[in-house]
């Protein structure tokens, strides 16, 4: 089965969690995620966006936003905030990465098609899963 002939409408959301960490072997809340995925769309292109928030006064505020390709899933762009101050930055074109991390840059070849994790992650959580109570399987709503 070819996954791209399969088409959904994307339900967009926002998801909200709490962090919690181990600290003297009590489990504490440190702070709480938020998460929203949402397609946009461009003269020419559709893009799916995933933007991920930690807020903890404990480890500091981070902020994520991860931007691929709604028709090839190739990815587009990757940017890192912590306390509101751009930390990385990703920008994929053709068959380099330019990764900017502060004033330092590298540009990293890719050789094959491929994904990064952040994608992947993506990916899976825009998949249309229903749950299958009485044989508790994931299966591919149609």
């Amino acid at each position: 089965m070819n996954l791209k002939e399969l088409t959904y409408p994307l339900i967009e959301g926002r998801d909200e969690k709490q962090v919690y960490w181990i600290e003297q072997g009590e489990s504490v809340q440190i702070g709480q995620t938020y998460e929203t995925i949402r397609l946009e769309k461009t003269a020419h292109q559709s893009i799916l966006v995933r933007e991920q928030e930690l807020v903890s006064e404990k480890i500091g505020n981070r902020t994520i936003r991860l931007m691929i390709d709604a028709e090839d899933y190739a990815p587009l762009e990757f940017v890192e905030y912590q306390d509101g101050v751009q930390t990385v930055y990703a920008s994929y074109g053709g068959d380099e990465v330019v990764i900017t991390r502060g004033n330092e840059q590298s540009v990293l070849p890719i050789r094959t098609k491929s994904v990064d994790l952040f994608s992947i992650e993506l990916l899976l959580r825009i998949l249309p899963l229903a749950v299958d109570s009485k044989r508790l399987q994931c299966r591919f709503r149609t």
